[in-house]
């Protein structure tokens, strides 16, 4: 059953078998007058309003002017890179490869007096000012200074003593008269005695002495009463020993190649020193002891 419905009626009516096309899908509708709608009235049309000026324009405010300063004001890289794009400079002009070569072995170390030295300087002096001329006439474009420069060229490469143009050094000063001989300033000061004081202390041997406590300043607590007790009565039993190994290696020792007093050091076990004279020494007096108190 199918039920239709105007678009201006508020009920849907109908209701019956379908027909063909309703079998499509398609709605039927009965012959009848679309609705019309109410005509809508002409709007008459608004005068325009007369608005008076405005009293004074809006203007935005005037930005101030920021001038970049420091790195910012730097220009900025052009091109593809920091490069430029083309290459700025003198040209590097030709050297003659005799002034980059290294001379002979023989002029290497060859010291010269003041003689020769005086004519190299001048000779050196010939060659500068020869090529300082070339140069000045190559870049001079008054004709008369050009010829001026030449004329002077030519007496510079006619040259052949540095005597002859006119160069020589300054005469040396007399400091005192010839004859006289050469008194050193310290000559009459008069002599002193200096002392040169080893950096260690000779003394006679030390028997008795714990090195960890007495000179290290070692301090192992409620231990150090033990172990200094200990230390004693071994160097006791050993003192023979000790004593008499002096015959061989001398009575006297030395604070070298041992750390200053109080230097903060590690705790040193210490060998005792046996040695072959010593252990028959100590063998002797122990024998003839037990032999004197059985």
């Amino acid at each position: 059953m199918y039920f239709q419905k105007a678009a201006d009626a508020l009920t849907a009516t109908g209701g019956g078998l379908p027909s063909a096309t309703e079998n499509l899908g398609v709605a039927q509708l009965k012959d009848k007058e679309p609705a019309r709608g109410s005509a809508i009235p002409d709007v008459p049309a608004v005068p325009s309003l007369n608005l008076p000026p405005p009293e004074r324009t809006f203007a935005p405010p005037v930005q101030p002017s920021t001038v970049p300063t420091g790195f910012a004001a730097q220009p900025g890289p052009k091109g593809g890179g920091f490069l430029p794009e083309k290459k700025v400079g003198n040209p590097i002009p030709p050297v003659d490869p005799r002034e980059i070569q290294l001379p002979s072995r023989d002029k290497i170390f060859t010291v010269y007096n003041d003689p020769e030295l005086e004519r190299a300087i001048m000779f050196q002096t010939i060659r500068d000012r020869i090529a300082i001329t070339e140069k000045q006439i190559r870049e001079e474009k008054d004709p008369g200074e050009i010829q001026k420069q030449e004329r002077t060229l030519q007496e510079l490469k006619a040259i052949k003593e540095p005597k002859d143009s006119g160069y020589q050094f300054p005469p040396l000063p007399v400091i005192s008269s010839p004859g006289v001989a050469y008194q050193p300033k310290t000559a009459a000061y008069a002599p002193h005695t200096m002392y040169l004081e080893p950096g260690y202390v000779v003394h006679r041997r030390l028997h008795f002495e714990e090195r960890n406590a007495e000179r290290q300043g070692w301090d192992l607590g409620p231990l150090s009463t033990l172990v200094s007790a200990g230390t004693f009565y071994r160097n006791v039993l050993l003192w023979p020993q000790s004593l008499v190994s002096g015959c061989r290696t001398g009575f006297w020792d030395t604070s070298a190649g041992k750390c200053l007093p109080g230097s903060p050091s590690p705790y040193y076990l210490y060998p005792p020193g046996l040695t072959l004279t010593g252990t028959v020494a100590e063998a002797g007096i122990i024998t003839g002891a037990a032999f004197l108190f059985p």
